[in-house]
């Protein structure tokens, strides 16, 4: 009988040490979020490799890249986000000064325009010949309501 029981012992420890030798590797990252990921590939940089206890509990293994270096990649990763995310605001208050720009100069036209128009006696248009075609009152009113329309548009 003590001979069975030390072929089952021996069989039980051959096996629970080819289990150990066959672990797979695990790793343990830190996402962007924040949150905290297992997995048996690890992302492109910044995983920890860890082994899991038989007894529970999980043991980190060196591999060599040190946390300062992931601290670092993560200080760099998050001073490109910071630099970007400014030069993106700094482009989109250039466009908004321009487009302010652009939005007081059609309105100065269009109130120089107006002031033309009221003080001209008369307005013309270019036919396609080029030559002058005077226009009557209704027209010069119809102009007139419009550069108003304009004023109204563009001076707000």
């Amino acid at each position: 009988m003590s001979k069975g029981i030390s072929i089952i012992i021996g069989s039980l420890l051959a096996l629970f040490i080819s289990i150990e030798s066959h672990a797979r590797q695990i790793y343990k990252w830190t996402d962007a979020d924040g949150n905290i990921h297992y997995g048996e590939k690890p992302p492109t940089n910044g995983a920890t490799q860890i082994r899991i206890k038989q007894r529970g509990g999980i043991e980190k293994v060196e591999t060599g890249k040190s946390d300062q270096a992931s601290d670092k990649d993560k200080r760099d990763k998050m001073i490109k986000a910071m630099e970007a995310d400014r030069l993106s605001r700094q482009e989109q208050k250039q466009i908004r000064l321009k487009q302010q720009y652009d939005r007081q100069m059609r309105c100065v036209r269009a109130r120089d325009t107006l002031r033309r128009y009221q003080d001209a006696g008369s307005l013309y248009r270019l036919d396609p010949d080029g030559k002058r075609k005077t226009l009557d009152n209704s027209a010069r009113q119809a102009e007139i309501i419009k550069m108003r329309s304009n004023i109204n548009k563009w001076c707000k």
